[in-house]
């Protein structure tokens, strides 16, 4: 990763790769028996952000792009979003007391965990209020 800081700014740009292997999984027989079953490798980037306006307030934001691939090469096996996007605003006073506002997006899952017994999440923006 690369960190920046800066008097009112604060960045990052993160790479990153996770190997499992002999992970537990569902052989897929009925019913269910799970197994250590092969590997999944993920990797991604992050970028992430904020932005003093004054000393309460502050826009913060994050964008992270996630890929995963088993042993066998088969991509998008993990039922995850592939990409994230977050952005807010904040305000927080001198007696601690914080007001937050964000949107988080995803892009819902790969295609191929469609037609199963539950709907397969869709693209989703989720406006989060805190205080």
């Amino acid at each position: 990763g690369v960190n920046y800081n800066a008097d009112n700014l604060q960045a990052g740009l993160n790479y990153f790769r996770s190997k499992q292997d002999n992970i537990i999984a569902s052989a897929g027989l009925a019913p269910k028996v799970f197994q250590n079953l092969g590997g999944i490798t993920y990797q991604g980037l992050e970028f992430e952000g904020k932005y003093y306006l004054s000393a309460a307030f502050y826009l913060t934001g994050s964008m992270l792009y996630q890929t995963n691939e088993d042993s066998s090469g088969k991509k998008n096996i993990v039922p995850t979003s592939n990409y994230y996007k977050k952005i807010g605003i904040s305000y927080m006073d001198n007696s601690g007391i914080t007001l937050s506002v964000f949107d988080v997006f995803n892009n819902g899952l790969d295609t191929a965990f469609s037609g199963t017994t539950n709907p397969c999440p869709q693209p989703l923006d989720l406006l989060n209020v805190k205080l």
